[in-house]
């Protein structure tokens, strides 16, 4: 996978603003990649059934 040019200079400006480190453009890619791929070990989308019920408990919690 590789990231556009804009995509690495959004992340080298956010990484500036937190992190205080100016990252050059190879070193942002590489850091980018690796929090994408950390990312997507984490994130797994709610199944439609699970979605309603979260739904559902939500509107309970949200009346009382």
């Amino acid at each position: 996978m590789q990231l556009s040019h804009g995509a690495i200079a959004s992340f080298q400006k956010l990484y500036q603003e937190k992190c205080g480190v100016w990252l050059n453009e190879a070193e942002a890619e590489v850091i980018a990649l690796n929090e994408l791929k950390r990312f997507s070990l984490i994130y797994k989308p709610i199944p439609l059934g699970d979605q309603n019920l979260l739904d559902q408990l939500s509107c309970r919690n949200n009346q009382n």
